[in-house]
């Protein structure tokens, strides 16, 4: 049996920064395609009636919300985390007063 020489550090080195190059370009590419997927999906639904465009108050973000039976709307701002419905009365307002 003939054993193999250990890796210098050089060697382990190079291997690590290949393997972040790949997992950059591979991380990259994933991102893009879920990125598109997203754009057509909401572009459909949009065209169908079947999302809304809300904007933001507060950082001005437009905001595409699926309404889709079975999928709880967005009730805060994905981007700065603010109520997208600030001077609407909403059914948790109408339960408040209710109690």
């Amino acid at each position: 049996m003939s054993r193999q020489r250990k890796p210098t550090i050089r060697e382990v080195q190079s291997d690590i920064m290949d393997m972040r190059q790949y997992l950059t370009q591979f991380t990259k590419a994933v991102s893009m395609d879920i990125h598109r997927i997203n754009v057509i999906l909401f572009s459909y639904l949009k065209e169908v009636g079947k999302a809304e465009e809300i904007m933001c108050e507060s950082c001005n973000q437009e905001i595409l919300l699926p309404i889709i039976e079975g999928i709880e709307r967005e009730t805060h701002c994905p981007s700065c985390e603010q109520p997208l419905y600030k001077n609407q009365t909403t059914l948790d307002d109408y339960a408040e007063e209710s109690e």
